[in-house]
């Protein structure tokens, strides 16, 4: 398998989180996204559908989006799946929800208060979507006694929803305030091959 990311993105390491936690070797190509598009590699852009990041390739496979690599990943490798039907349906919802939610909102809300950018009504905008899919998130363990999204054991659900919180901090959130939160993360923290982003997603040389 082949992995192309940036040291920045949530989405690249959601699926590096994955093979990461699956034990899975993987080739890992850093893509740098202060380069124009039309300047990155022949390679890369051969195969990003969207010249975005992450691509994964697996043999004659390549996809693109986070998300779509997940669920590839889970149904080909027998990982990180539900155990029933009706788990694989709350995955999915999930996966559509974090794309819509977290992955927009705390996404741009770190994006404008890591850069510095003086962006006062959008910065106000995504706080408040943040804070409230976060309360979402809250809820979802407080009213229900699961140790992950669908059921006492991790799925892509949980790699999805999980990945852009361990950044909170650039975007100046603090989990602690939500305590069910703070308690799923560090569960996933202590899930065997667990790798925080900085170390995960940081440009390996040749």
């Amino acid at each position: 398998m082949k992995l192309f990311g940036n040291s920045n993105s949530g989405h690249s390491y959601k699926v590096a989180l994955f093979l990461q936690l699956s034990a899975i070797d993987y080739e890992y190509v850093h893509i740098s996204l202060a380069t124009d598009r039309a300047h990155r590699s022949d390679e890369f852009r051969h195969f990003a559908k969207f010249d975005e990041v992450p691509v994964l390739i697996h043999g004659d496979i390549v996809l693109s989006q986070s998300n779509a690599i997940l669920l590839y990943l889970a149904q080909k490798l027998r990982r990180f799946e539900p155990m029933s039907e009706f788990g694989e349906n709350e995955v999915r919802q999930w996966l559509f929800w974090e794309a819509n939610r977290i992955g927009f909102s705390l996404s741009n809300l770190r994006h404008i208060r890591r850069l510095n950018l003086n962006q006062k009504d959008l910065e106000a905008y995504y706080e408040r979507r943040t804070k409230d899919d976060l309360d979402r998130l809250n809820l979802e363990f407080s009213q229900n006694d699961k140790a992950f999204l669908i059921s006492e054991l991790p799925t892509i659900a949980d790699i999805a929803c999980c990945g852009y919180l361990f950044w909170a901090e650039q975007a100046k959130i603090d989990v602690d305030q939500w305590p069910a939160v703070y308690a799923w993360l560090t569960r996933i923290r202590t899930l065997p091959g667990w790798t925080e982003p900085s170390i995960l997603m940081a440009e390996r040389k040749p």
